[in-house]
């Protein structure tokens, strides 16, 4: 008898094999195909120990899918074949291969092993599990006959055990790498930060096996999409530093010779030198306008090229500000990018993310378009998308970690990382690096200090984190880049605020506040202003939509070239990655860090000859609130600098470095120690049962619990009268919920554009009666919504308009 992994059509000639004796039939089994993938992946994860990696993910392949030698699962596929109604996941396929692998796959003496593997396997579809569900519950039902329906040949553990053991001794012997179920921090380490390390082998390989099914299902379901995914020349990398050196060298040639170009040139020639350098942990310490951005691009390319690592990843903090770098980097690579009709920089975040649905076999729908493997050479994203991910426990998610391996990986604004999380995020970076020969870049402007000590135990080791400028060069950059004066206001409420700037009659002003309402508050303000020019007063946060947010930008930016009167108010959205520079920045207390990205919109390029002033003042009438906990203790901690430091000096190397230890120590117990939701906690391994040591590893609750944005949003599309690219969006997305197709991953990425994050209250609201749900609700679009929303201001609270708001408080 022959059985199936997926049906097409009715006609069973047609039918995917599950596995085949070899390659040369005509429809390869899924089995192989999977295996052949997977193995790939995971060879490619360790530097160290590719073949080991590589065996592992072979016999995930080949296991993964042995419950469809059920029969019940084949009189499933029939039934489905026949147009007959079935409960999606009523046979549970994934835990047959769970239980074999736990059975066999390793000998008594390393029977532990094996339940990494069951792990995996049993989560292919519905997510890495906990231990107590996997193993108390699920591997405890019973299974129908299988075994004696696959080929006997199939069932071999082959020499997974042989390799590993070799591969597990050279470990213990002190050698670098790791393999699944041992690492070297076991040698002296901690059951946690051993159980952390496992952890993320398992994540490794999960999506090893995620991937490879997936591209295996689509290259028998849908072979017209899976041929036209990028094939990437070999030199890929290569191309694109000479592209990117070319564009910095004609950048460099045409500068105006001022001090600025001139340092920013020297920042650029540094890191190139570097590039030869070993892999490890660099930071890139610059203050901003810097140029950081092109800088640490040159020298991750260049020190990709030098050590054979295989992409490029850039991580940046907020989504509100990756539509700029993205920009800037497609216009780097356009002509590469047209020379091999598909663009080198993949953007990857919240806006064009699409969560992951499945049909009646447990598979993704279309996998190009629900779900991103990251093959690309470089990749642009969030941290949260980064971290979020490294995290997960969803296939979708998870898809993409094995792409991390062997990279460059750049953080952006990396004091950005939340405190509450930093023992997780600094532990995962670490690993990526000691496990899996990643580079990380840290580009800061104000460099936290990391490194190990008695107050901060879960930092880098002494002299592990490598400057690419030199601590000589860092210096002296902090006083010969020096554009701006800062002074305080002390406290001033919006009113005073207000009357301040219209009394300097400023040619060009930025003034930063908090809270989204304050910057409202303030824009309406200036608005009844006469002395104010209309025509030049804007507003930008995160509430508003991409496109007008880029809208505004380049208004702002063309009246500042021009040299026409601008006044922009704005939450922080504009501190990080956004090329502005203003005669005058307003910004409300906050932490040093945010001080010094609100400076670096001031004075840029030292433009004026006067230099420009930072005005600091504290909102007397619009308190942070308790719910934002790490704001109101970075405005702590800077008033405890500002205790022993003029303001003047507030942007002084020894002063950043004073706040961050207020900073951090404020945290430390507030935060049970960098870690509040326990991450580390529930990786922890089971010692005291050797033979069961992994079994309560807590992959969902753990994925449940990282969140760096812990606040419930959704993102809904809002078009409003006139807007007619945004309405013929709307009508697509109705055409195809008609038609009954789910939409190309473009229309998700166009609908980003239009969309904007809503919280828990405003998103209750909108359900009655305001938005229309598409597309398995994968997709929210208020269709009529110019009373929810104002293209200057963004959306407007449901206190503005819905008389019932009180009612859906949360």
């Amino acid at each position: 008898m022959m059985y199936y992994a997926h049906t097409k059509q009715e006609d069973k000639s047609l039918w995917e094999p599950l596995y085949t004796d070899g390659w040369d039939v005509p429809i390869v089994g899924h089995l192989n195909r999977c295996a052949r993938l997977a193995s790939c992946f995971a060879s490619g994860v360790s530097p160290y120990f590719p073949h080991v990696w590589g065996e592992c993910g072979r016999m995930a392949g080949l296991w993964h899918d042995l419950g469809k030698f059920l029969n019940e699962f084949q009189v499933y596929l029939e039934k489905s074949a026949d147009g007959d109604s079935v409960v999606r996941g009523s046979v549970d396929h994934a835990i047959v291969g769970a239980r074999y692998a736990v059975d066999t796959l390793f000998p008594a003496d390393l029977s532990p092993i094996s339940d990494l593997f069951a792990y995996v396997i049993a989560g292919h579809h519905s997510g890495l599990p906990d231990g107590d569900s996997l193993f108390n519950i699920r591997l405890l039902k019973e299974i129908g006959e299988w075994k004696s329906h696959a080929p006997a040949s199939l069932l071999e553990p082959g020499t997974l055990a042989k390799s590993w053991g070799e591969a597990a001794h050279r470990i213990c012997s002190g050698e670098k790498g790791s393999v699944p179920g041992i690492h070297p921090c076991m040698i002296g380490g901690s059951c946690e930060r051993h159980g952390f390390a496992v952890a993320m082998q398992v994540r490794m390989l999960f999506s090893c096996l995620v991937d490879a099914d997936c591209l295996a299902s689509e290259e028998f379901r849908s072979p017209d999409s899976y041929r036209n995914r990028p094939v990437w020349p070999e030199d890929i990398l290569q191309q694109m530093s000479r592209e990117l050196e070319e564009n910095l060298r004609e950048k460099e040639e045409k500068n105006d010779g001022s001090p600025i170009s001139s340092l920013r040139r020297k920042i650029h020639h540094s890191c190139l030198e570097q590039a030869s350098g070993d892999p490890g942990i660099y930071r890139l310490n610059v203050p901003t306008g810097g140029g950081k951005t092109l800088s640490s691009l040159s020298f991750a390319l260049k020190h990709a090229l030098a050590h054979g690592l295989k992409r490029v990843i850039y991580v940046i903090p907020y989504t509100s500000i990756i539509d700029q770098t993205a920009s800037e980097f497609r216009q780097v690579f356009e002509r590469l990018s047209k020379e091999l009709n598909v663009s080198c920089v993949l953007e990857h975040h919240s806006n064009i993310d699409v969560p992951d649905k499945k049909d009646e076999d447990g598979d993704s729908l279309n996998p190009t378009v629900l779900a991103e493997n990251w093959d690309a050479p470089l990749i642009l994203t969030t941290g949260v998308q980064f971290f979020e991910s490294l995290f997960s426990n969803h296939p979708s998610a998870c898809r993409k970690l094995h792409r991390m391996a062997q990279a460059v990986v750049i953080f952006d604004e990396a004091q950005t990382l939340p405190v509450s999380l930093l023992s997780p995020c600094l532990l995962a970076m670490q690993g990526l690096h000691r496990d899996y020969g990643s580079t990380v870049v840290l580009c800061t402007a104000t460099q936290p200090p990391l490194e190990k000590s008695d107050d901060f135990p879960i930092g880098w080791d002494h002299g592990e984190q490598k400057s690419l400028l030199g601590q000589e060069m860092e210096e002296r950059l902090f006083s010969c880049m020096k554009r701006v004066k800062l002074s305080s206001l002390g406290e001033l409420d919006v009113e005073t605020l207000v009357e301040h700037v219209v009394s300097e009659s400023l040619p060009s002003c930025l003034l930063i506040v908090n809270l989204t309402a304050q910057a409202q508050a303030v824009y309406g303000a200036l608005a009844q202003k006469e002395q104010v020019d209309r025509d030049g007063l804007f507003h930008l946060s995160a509430r508003m939509r991409p496109v007008d947010r880029k809208r505004i930008l380049d208004l702002v930016k063309e009246r500042l070239r021009l040299g026409e009167p601008v006044v922009l108010v704005a939450t922080p959205v504009v501190e990080a990655g956004v090329d502005l520079s203003f005669h005058v920045v307003y910004r409300d207390m906050a932490g040093v860090d945010s001080i010094a990205q609100a400076a670096g919109r001031c004075n840029r390029h030292g433009e004026y000859a006067d230099g420009g002033r930072v005005f600091l003042f504290a909102s007397s009438d619009r308190q942070v609130p308790k719910e934002l906990p790490s704001l109101r203790k970075a405005q702590a901690a800077t008033r405890d600098v500002l205790g022993s430091v003029d303001v003047a000096d507030l942007l002084e190397p020894h002063a950043v470095d004073l706040f961050f230890e207020h900073y951090y120590q404020d945290h430390k117990d507030s935060t049970d120690r960098w870690d509040t939701p326990g991450i580390v906690e529930k990786t922890a391994t089971g010692a005291s049962n050797p033979t069961k040591m992994y079994r309560n590893m807590k992959f969902k609750a753990v994925a449940e619990s990282f969140q760096m944005i812990p606040e419930q949003q959704h993102r809904i599309m809002i078009v409003r009268a006139g807007e007619k690219e945004a309405e013929a969006i709307y009508q697509e997305f109705k055409w195809r919920e008609q038609a009954g197709l789910m939409p190309p991953r473009d229309l998700y990425q166009k609908a980003g554009w239009w969309s904007v994050n809503v919280y828990d209250n405003d998103w209750v609201a909108l359900q009655h009666g305001k938005v229309e749900k598409f597309a398995r609700e994968t997709i929210f679009i208020v269709p009529a919504g110019d009373d929810i929303y104002d293209a200057n201001i963004g959306f407007l609270s449901s206190k503005l308009w819905d008389p019932n708001w009180k009612a859906y408080m949360i």
